[in-house]
């Protein structure tokens, strides 16, 4: 007995269609009913009269509908499948970025008659958060597609990403110093991550929405920056510490595509379909009450548009942090002037 192709099953890009499938498809009783009444999908077959003979009863799998009181579809060897690609990505355009957030600001003043030096020093993060959500139907049908996937691809990008600190001088002579110490560590909700600064997301990161349903990823990076210089006598200078966020947006959808084999139940026995259509030899006299067929022949694309999952993915970046020192400026003090007031009471 000829092996049946359809058995074959590849886990990463088939699956069976179930029932649970064939509800969040839109696959209901009333979609069926109305192929089944269809007289041009060329479902009609001849019966020993010569009449032409439309199904009233559809199994596909295990779920039976119609007029169908034979063995399953399932039971006969006879399976059909759905196939989801790879997702279609699109980046949007039209994301307005938000201004750059202010970490710190802050002033050092020497009221003193001496030079004294100053430190200033700021601790950050940088932090990648990736959110991805499926909007309609597919949960269960979506859920787990190549799910390792998505960790994969997520800690691949998350590995190559960088993070950046600039120290900017804006006082004269160019004066002071600093120093940079940081530490790297990761936390996720769903998938362990590597230590990572600015995160720039490809579309190859993208395709692991797949892994998902939905979901939120975060990956966090800390660490600090310290400034310091000489401040003269009777003079004030000013530092900042400024964040750059980014935020990208994508649309995406997955394509899903029918195969494998059904069950047309017929109220007369009919002449089976020829070719790929019927795995089995037919009886003696050549008809039967069910026939297998292609799904592919039912047009399930062309009756119903729900088979285009759609979703929206966010990535939120906190990028490169400036610290900032300013040019110092002298401060308004008289050379008599004293910083504590004694004032007379009266007792």
């Amino acid at each position: 007995m000829p092996a049946i192709s359809t058995f074959s099953v590849d886990n990463s890009k088939r699956r069976l269609l179930t029932p649970q499938n064939l509800a969040e498809l839109g696959i209901t009783t009333e979609l069926v009913r109305s192929i089944l009444d269809n007289k041009q999908n060329g479902l009609g077959r001849p019966s020993a009269g010569g009449a032409t003979i439309y199904p009233d009863g559809l199994s596909i799998n295990e779920t039976n509908f119609g007029t169908y009181t034979a063995a399953t579809a399932a039971e006969q060897g006879w399976m059909a499948y759905l196939e989801i690609g790879a997702p279609l990505i699109e980046e949007r355009a039209d994301i307005i970025q938000p201004q750059a957030d202010v970490l710190s600001t802050r002033a050092y003043e020497n009221r003193a008659g001496r030079t004294n030096r100053f430190e200033d020093r700021i601790d950050f993060s940088i932090e990648n958060t990736i959110s991805w959500s499926l909007s309609g139907t597919g949960e269960f049908t979506v859920e787990g597609h190549i799910g390792a996937e998505l960790m994969a691809q997520l800690e691949h990008s998350l590995e190559q990403s960088q993070s950046q600190t600039n120290i900017v001088h804006n006082h004269k002579d160019d004066q002071g110093s600093e120093t940079q110490a940081e530490t790297a560590s990761a936390t996720t909700n769903t998938a362990t991550g590597s230590a990572t600064g600015t995160s720039d997301l490809t579309t190859s990161l993208m395709l692991g929405i797949t892994g998902s349903i939905s979901g939120t990823v975060t990956t966090s990076w800390t660490s600090s920056s310290t400034v310091s210089g000489e401040l003269q006598e009777r003079t004030r200078v000013k530092t900042m510490a400024v964040q750059r966020r980014q935020i990208k947006q994508y649309t995406y959808e997955f394509p899903i595509t029918f195969g494998g084999l059904v069950a047309l139940h017929y109220a007369e026995p009919v002449t089976p379909f020829g070719g790929d259509d019927n795995p089995r030899p037919a009886p003696a006299d050549g008809r039967v009450n069910v026939v297998p067929t292609a799904i592919t022949r039912l047009g399930l694309l062309d009756t119903d548009k729900k088979y285009r999952p759609k979703g929206v993915a966010e990535t939120v970046s906190t990028l490169d942090v400036d610290h900032i020192i300013f040019e110092a400026e002298a401060l308004p003090l008289a050379e008599n002037q004293l910083f504590n007031v004694v004032r007379p009471h009266t007792l």
